[in-house]
């Protein structure tokens, strides 16, 4: 008896589902290790039709435009901003939540200490395998008076089923605006 897979499978078990379905199967491989911010980025945007410096208008399933290009990998000095590691080489299963989500949600975030005002979020959320390992993923975006920008981006690999599970579900925050049909 493999006690590992158990409890696991236990956990599963405990863990509320909003929706009734299993995760699918990720389309998209992972990144190659030691790829640069700007190849990373590159593969992402291809998805989208877009291109570094050429960015594309994407509706989303919710029929809200999406610009996707460079601009959300890069920081308010144009420097690149997407970090080592798992952010990076999950580029292309974020790409996948972003164009084929399971739930949509729009919600209000606070005004902070350096945000005078509430701005309106997007959180693009999924639920993959890849492998044995279920990872969802979330996305989110956010509008101010330049458009949408890219805020975060998670697939909480190396936690726990339960504490991704936990974190997903503090993020359906707001108004839920679409769900994938079964």
């Amino acid at each position: 008896m493999n006690l590992g897979r158990g409890r696991h499978a236990l956990l599963k078990l405990r863990v509320p589902r909003t929706r009734g379905d299993e995760p699918r199967p990720a389309r998209s491989e992972l990144l190659p290790e030691g790829m640069s911010d700007e190849a990373a980025a590159a593969r992402f945007l291809d998805r989208f039709g877009a291109g570094l410096g050429a960015p594309r208008l994407f509706t989303d399933a919710a029929g809200e435009p999406l610009v996707i290009g460079d601009e959300l990998f890069r920081d308010g000095s144009g420097a690149w901003k997407l970090g080592k590691g798992v952010r990076r080489r999950h580029l292309l299963l974020l790409a996948d939540t972003v164009a084929d989500p399971d739930e949509i949600w729009v919600g209000f975030a606070p005004a902070g200490q350096d945000v005078p005002a509430p701005r309106l979020r997007r959180r693009y959320i999924a639920r993959w395998t890849l492998g044995e390992e279920e990872l969802p993923a979330l996305v989110v975006f956010e509008v101010d008076k330049d458009g949408w920008r890219g805020i975060t981006a998670f697939t909480g690999l190396g936690q726990n089923p339960m504490q991704r599970a936990r974190y997903i579900d503090r993020q359906r925050i707001g108004t839920r605006v679409w769900r994938r049909k079964e």
